[in-house]
């Protein structure tokens, strides 16, 4: 049978699923980037 509370508790995993992953992403995006502009900076510097 179809269960509506089944749905909604699969949609809200995936929910979270998603935000975490988001989160991962865009700390991984900044984190490269941080990295690559100090690299860009110390390489200037010498």
């Amino acid at each position: 049978m179809f269960n509506i509370n089944e749905m909604a508790d699969r949609m809200a995993f995936h929910a979270t699923l998603a935000t975490v992953g988001w989160i991962n992403l865009t700390t991984w995006m900044w984190a490269l980037g941080c990295s690559h502009l100090n690299q860009r900076s110390i390489a200037r510097g010498k």
